[in-house]
């Protein structure tokens, strides 16, 4: 019975695992008013870590090509004592994005918050609609929480940055959006 119950759990594990990757790979072709970039690590030295440029890589070359107006960098200061959103802006702008095309969110500490700032930052801003940048096993769960605040998503971008740690975070994903599902669904109002 206790290998039938293992070989079950593994048969769900990899679904949900196939699930999760897959459906972070279903990039939007769409127009968007915004990308809401979210942070990632951020070096002791201020540089970024291959994660976070390859999304900012990614949220840049929307901006080019005109898939986006405007890019929203989402993080918090981290236990490196550095602002990740400032530090995605000063990349930005570096590489050619224009100052007042860039929006901040500098307590995204997490998914959740990132969801409940962005939604504010794109009430204010009068934003119609926008676009995830994330890893492609951290868009579903995103896509909940964004949902949940009532930020009007219309799709995902991930960058083509992959490492062995995906590997990991594929499955911790499982356990957060779990975690998400079931205290969204008793809890209305934040995590």
């Amino acid at each position: 019975m206790i290998k039938n119950i293992l070989y079950y759990l593994g048969i769900i594990y990899i679904v949900l695992i196939f699930f999760i990757s897959i459906f972070g790979h279903f990039d939007t072709q769409e127009k968007a008013d915004i990308a809401i970039v979210l942070g990632n690590k951020v070096n002791k030295d201020g540089a970024l870590s291959k994660r976070l440029k390859a999304r900012l890589d990614k949220s840049i070359e929307l901006y080019f090509n005109k898939q986006v107006d405007h890019l929203l960098f989402s993080g918090a200061i981290g236990k490196e004592g550095l602002s990740e959103a400032h530090i995605m802006k000063d990349y930005a702008i570096k590489n050619g994005v224009l100052n007042n095309h860039i929006l901040l969110d500098q307590k995204g500490y997490n998914t959740n918050e990132t969801a409940k700032n962005s939604y504010k930052i794109l009430t204010r801003k009068k934003l119609k609609n926008a676009i995830i940048i994330t890893q492609h096993y951290h868009v579903f769960r995103t896509a909940i929480a964004m949902q949940k605040y009532g930020v009007p998503i219309i799709g995902s971008v991930h960058p083509n940055f992959y490492e062995f740690r995906d590997l990991y975070s594929l499955t911790r994903e499982i356990f957060a959006i779990i975690k998400y599902l079931i205290i969204y669904q008793f809890n209305k109002k934040s995590i």
